[in-house]
């Protein structure tokens, strides 16, 4: 089966240059993308950069930025970003050969052999010093859980001279996400690393400092907290969506906007987002969206069963609205059950615990 020509699985020229201005590298697209495309044609890198592990290594860092940027990779394209990293490590690149070993020492599949080998050349490189290495040691207690180990090794990192302000951000993000989880104490320390990032970090690549931001003034500046959340649905955050509608409907009471958020929280199957939806439906009393919704969830806990429990939670706090709304609706006199045979919602919730959360 022969492949699709390399015009139409490979970025633009326009978005390479624009990652290579990002990334501060005076190599130019004209450099690399014929490296790309005999790379994907031929399975070969020219003879004049076969051997240059710095330039192999920039390459595989463009393509995680594509990676990154549109949340989404094609096989050609991730195949390429691997075989770059393993070819850009092979041939000295110490970036290369610390990322590497993350991968080695973080799967479990990996062999006891391999992780020795793995953890003798991250000391190694930790012995010279080398600049990521602390951060993908810090990477690595992050992975396990060790929270204490981590932060101090990030810290480690953070004291190397001459930090872009891409991984300086990254890792002052994740220091910031262990304080705002670990320790309400520590709030006040986590808004300050996390203002610190987005002060140094282009949104797309800080969208969690923005997020958790929005969560800390959520309760005593809720404007400040819609604009953050705002933001972050621009660069797609799934999360943002049920929580900027929840603050539109409960706190701005403006069920109109709130509904919006939702239904695009919904087409990405933000499950919560359903039960906003219904619940700003109902307030606007548009009934046959509430029907339609009810159908939507239903369809959506056959697909996976671990959203039965939050259905059932759903309809025991929403009896009445839900008998309201096939009242009201124009399927008034139709069973719920849809075209394709989906059953009806169940609107017998005795044995279901009542709850005020958002279920």
């Amino acid at each position: 089966m022969n492949k699709p020509d390399f015009v139409k699985v490979f970025p633009s020229k326009k978005l390479i240059n624009r990652i290579l201005f990002q990334l501060d590298s005076d190599i130019t697209s004209r450099t690399i993308i014929p490296i790309y495309r005999s790379l994907y044609e031929k399975k070969t890198i020219p003879t004049k950069y076969r051997h240059n592990g710095e330039v192999l290594f920039l390459m595989n860092r463009v393509l995680s930025k594509i990676n990154k940027i549109s949340h989404y990779e094609t096989t050609p394209l991730k195949e390429m970003r691997n075989s770059l990293l393993y070819k850009s490590a092979n041939n000295g690149s110490n970036d290369a050969i610390a990322l590497l070993c993350f991968e080695v020492l973080s799967n479990k599949d990996v062999t006891p052999t391999k992780k020795k080998e793995a953890e003798k050349l991250l000391r190694d490189l930790i012995m010279l010093g080398h600049g990521l290495s602390f951060k993908v040691v810090g990477d690595l207690y992050h992975s396990m859980g060790k929270t204490t180990e981590c932060i101090s090794w990030y810290e480690k990192f953070l004291e190397q001279p001459q930090l872009k302000n891409e991984l300086k951000g990254e890792v002052l993000e994740k220091i910031a996400e262990i304080q705002y989880k670990e320790d309400s104490k520590n709030i006040k320390i986590a808004e300050r690393n996390f203002l610190e990032v987005i002060k140094i970090c282009k949104l797309q690549d800080c969208v969690k400092s923005y997020f958790y931001l929005a969560q800390i003034y959520i309760k005593y500046d809720p404007m400040k907290s819609k604009i953050l959340l705002e933001q972050c649905c621009t660069q797609g955050f799934k999360e943002a969506f049920k929580e900027l509608g929840y603050l539109e409907m409960n706190y701005f009471r403006d069920y109109g906007k709130a509904q919006e958020w939702f239904k695009i929280g919904m087409e990405v199957f933000e499950f919560e987002c359903y039960f906003g939806y219904f619940d700003c439906s109902f307030e606007l009393k548009q009934y046959n969206n509430c029907i339609n919704c009810l159908k939507s969830m239903e369809i959506l806990s056959k697909v996976d069963k671990n959203y039965k429990q939050y259905i059932k939670m759903f309809i025991a706090n929403r009896t009445e609205k839900i008998q309201i709304s096939i009242k009201n609706s124009k399927s008034e006199n139709k069973p719920l059950a849809n075209e394709n045979g989906i059953n009806p919602i169940n609107t017998n919730v005795s044995g279901v615990e009542q709850s005020n959360s958002r279920w």
